[in-house]
């Protein structure tokens, strides 16, 4: 409810300072405060941990840890985030609460993932699928098999991620994440109109303007070769991005999601004011796991001819990709770098350029990748001609 954030804050003013129960509104003051207002109020979270801390109540701290872990998230304080989760993974033994513990395994798995070890977010998103089971939430059950798609999907375990998936919607038909998640892995797999359906039913969700349904969208179309998904109006996207009432992380998306759009010809008009801006936004747990923020930047900045630039960001890329094993990312990162080199044409690139594609298609070729695949071998036979 708009104005929850107010009411905890005024409860916080009323108890005891240094009490249990300023602790506990503090931290839901903080959450409240991200949610209804993007605003991320440091001395409030500070506040109610110091509280726990120094009366030795672990229960308390991991209720202030767990609850900051969506402000941390959306707010793009990622060290903080990490912290949390640190501390609150100590405490897990000594967790009665399932919630908490919940809340732990699962901002473990994005942790894991932006270090780059996805087997450890994979196990992590399989203890909180057990305890989502034991809670009886569909919520929690959809979000851990949506993380469970995503973590497979990175491994090459396709059908995997399918299945998880599936079973993430049968929890929760109308997930926007799910939903967004396996139409973009439909789309890899060449299985258009599994993707569109499942994208048309995130629009139906109920979620206010999002980057990521826009640059799943857009990756249909890019693998597609034709208009499968009608795009909404960039303009929307420019709207949320410039709104300070927003969440840092979701305008952030939908930088991500212009940026992509403008390395694919979709608007470029304001292409090298967007390049800037998204170099300039910090990523973080939580939207690392659905965009690739630096293949983007490689892409645009290969589109504005900016090319050194572009290798940078590619191989930066590239070397996360493949110390952390992401296959698909792995692929598409190989087929844009060598796109670029190819169009540089300096000395060795053409030599590079063919490993590269070579590299590529052992990954699409072994895990079903077609649409990839197809555009790979479209390119050489344009250099052979």
């Amino acid at each position: 409810p708009i104005g929850w954030a107010n009411l905890l804050h005024e409860a916080a003013e009323l108890v005891p300072n240094g009490s249990v129960e300023q602790a506990d509104f503090l931290a839901q003051y903080f959450q409240w405060a991200a949610y209804e207002r993007a605003e991320y109020n440091t001395e409030a979270f500070e506040t109610a941990l110091n509280i726990a801390e120094q009366a030795g109540d672990e229960a308390l701290e991991l209720r202030v840890l767990m609850g900051a872990l969506s402000p941390h998230g959306l707010s793009v304080h990622y060290e903080a985030h990490l912290k949390s989760v640190t501390r609150g993974l100590e405490l897990l033994e000594r967790v009665d609460d399932p919630r908490l513990v919940a809340r732990i395994q699962e901002g473990a798995v994005y942790t894991s993932w932006v270090s780059g070890d996805l087997s450890r977010a994979e196990s992590y998103a399989n203890e909180f699928l057990d305890t989502a089971q034991r809670l009886r939430g569909r919520f929690g059950i959809a979000i851990a098999r949506h993380l469970l798609a995503l973590t497979t999907e990175g491994q090459g375990r396709m059908d995997e991620a399918v299945d998880h998936g599936q079973r993430g919607l049968d929890a929760s038909p109308r997930e926007f994440r799910v939903l967004n998640s396996q139409a973009l892995l439909s789309f890899r797999r060449g299985d258009f109109d599994r993707g569109v359906e499942c994208l048309e039913s995130a629009a139906e969700s109920g979620v206010r303007v999002n980057g990521w349904t826009y640059y799943v969208g857009l990756m249909g179309n890019v693998l597609s070769g034709k208009e499968l998904v009608r795009l909404g109006d960039v303009k929307h996207l420019e709207i949320v991005a410039a709104d300070d009432t927003v969440e840092p992380a979701l305008r952030t998306l939908c930088v991500v999601a212009m940026a992509a759009g403008a390395a694919y010809g979709v608007d470029v008009n304001t292409a090298s004011k967007v390049y800037e801006d998204l170099k300039s936004m910090p990523m973080g747990p939580i939207w690392d796991l659905y965009v690739p923020r630096t293949l983007v930047l490689g892409q645009i900045a290969a589109h504005l001819n900016r090319l050194d630039e572009a290798e940078t960001h590619f191989k930066d890329m590239l070397d996360w990709a493949r110390k952390a094993g992401h296959q698909p990312w792995t692929a598409e990162t190989c087929e844009a770098y060598a796109d670029m080199l190819l169009d540089r044409d300096e000395p060795g690139d053409h030599e590079k350029a063919i490993e590269l594609q070579d590299e590529a298609l052992a990954i699409t070729q072994e895990l079903g990748m077609r649409p990839l695949t197809e555009r790979i071998l479209a390119r050489r036979e344009i250099l052979r001609a």
